[in-house]
């Protein structure tokens, strides 16, 4: 038996019937020569290689968390954005109403303006009277003049101003 296997190792059928006798290639001994010649890693280029992976990991984890931190950020971006649109909106709605409240009262007010009411109830509840001839002043101005000065306008009044009727004038509210 063991002639047959070495036969079997040595030698190689070629058919079915007919043994060809050749040397058979020797496999296992280029096998054996490129093992020798392929180096075996060492501890140093193992541990190079794991920590090159664990980079290559941990260089791609934080490449992921920076893509989602800049989602995150655009999306909350956008939702204030929206936020913001809608708040617009809102206020834009509600400034239109009420300018249109302002608008209805603006026009009741100058519907309700009665010039007699507003007499009477100066005249009677607050004691005012229509001015005399004596209280209106009259002031010509000359081609040009656009002021006047208080002491450039002469008193149709005889009486003299002094400090006590000014201090009364004050001390009564104007």
């Amino acid at each position: 038996m063991a002639n047959k296997k070495r036969r079997e190792h040595l030698y190689y059928s070629d058919g079915a019937t007919a043994l060809k006798y050749a040397a058979a290639p020797l496999v296992r001994e280029k096998v054996n020569e490129e093992r020798k010649l392929r180096k075996r890693p060492t501890v140093k280029t193992v541990k190079k290689s794991v920590l090159l992976e664990a980079f290559k990991v941990l260089g791609s984890l934080l490449l992921f968390l920076c893509a989602l931190s800049i989602i995150v950020f655009v999306l909350k971006a956008e939702n204030q954005v929206v936020g913001s649109r809608k708040e617009i909106n809102n206020l834009t709605k509600q400034l239109r109403e009420v300018t249109a409240k302002n608008k209805i009262l603006e026009n009741d007010i100058n519907n309700a303006t009665d010039f007699v009411k507003i007499r009477d109830i100066a005249m009677n509840e607050y004691g005012m009277v229509l001015p005399t001839k004596d209280d209106v002043l009259e002031v010509e101005l000359s081609k040009g003049d656009y002021t006047v000065v208080y002491g450039d306008v002469a008193s149709s009044k005889s009486e003299d101003i002094n400090i006590y009727d000014v201090l009364a004038f004050i001390a009564q509210g104007w």
